[in-house]
């Protein structure tokens, strides 16, 4: 498919992507970052279109009045609270989710009774944590919860990469492909998503995304998330694990280790 332009900015100011769409000939727009299709109007005839602003875009949410502290029952420090931009805001949490461009986009908040709401707009958001870590590296790992990433990125002793995907198991596979290009330029992809049936299949459909560069972490029985081992005081054995995840193999593929254990 040709395009009459490319590279233009989302015309859905919630986007936030100031380059991820492109202009049919007809004046219809695609936007490649949130998947919108926008039509043929006036306003985007390709005579006719407005110049383009190359401006960096604001951030549609300012910072929340909340304040940064940690969370005893679950044993997650001040620290990783901190670095993630994590609030408290009267009896609700707020986890900040950011575009491509860094700026924050959505809150999604948690009640104390579990629920959770959006402020913003989030499904033009990176991952969780996402904003914080820098392209490339060696390695990164992918949870299932916003306190799965603050208690992962704190057993791992604050100074690995971890991010979660940003609505549970069922939008794992989706979260991740939005956000491959930068999950892939990392050497390795530690896969710790919840010890549940849901969880695990999300993790072998990720793990799949990016074959030889995926490692899966494997939970020991009576653990579900990256949140028990830290409230377990489990944090050496977490990390013990993390560094042994194995590497993914598609099924019906034998390896020279597999040949071995039967001999």
């Amino acid at each position: 498919m040709s395009f009459a332009k490319t590279h233009i900015p989302c015309p859905d100011g919630g986007c936030g992507s100031s380059d991820g769409a492109s202009m049919n000939e007809d004046g219809s727009v695609k936007c490649f970052s949130c998947g919108q299709y926008f039509p043929p109007s006036d306003a985007f005839l390709l005579d006719e279109a407005p110049s383009v602003s190359t401006a960096p875009r604001k951030a549609i949410l300012a910072p929340s009045e909340g304040v940064t502290m940690g969370f005893s029952d679950r044993r997650i420090g001040q620290t990783a609270s901190k670095d993630y931009n994590v609030v408290v805001d009267g009896s609700v949490t707020k986890f900040p989710y950011y575009n491509k461009d860094g700026d924050l986009v959505a809150y999604k908040v948690r009640t104390k009774d579990k629920q959770f709401t959006v402020e913003g707009e989030i499904k033009c958001a990176g991952l969780f944590g996402q904003q914080l870590f820098a392209k490339g590296g060696k390695f990164v790992t992918i949870v299932e919860g916003e306190f799965d990433a603050l208690a992962a990125y704190q057993m791992l002793g604050n100074k690995y990469p971890v991010v979660s995907i940003k609505s549970g198991a069922q939008s794992a596979v989706s979260d991740c492909k939005s956000q491959f290009d930068w999950l892939d330029s990392f050497d390795n992809v530690v896969i710790c998503l919840d010890n549940d049936e849901p969880g695990q299949q999300a993790a072998k459909k990720i793990s799949e995304l990016f074959g030889s560069k995926a490692l899966l972490f494997k939970h020991k029985d009576g653990f579900k998330d990256a949140c028990d081992w830290l409230k377990d005081k489990q944090e050496a054995e977490f990390t013990n694990r993390w560094w042994k995840a194995e590497k993914f193999k598609p099924e019906g593929v034998v390896t020279v280790a597999d040949i071995l254990s039967v001999c």
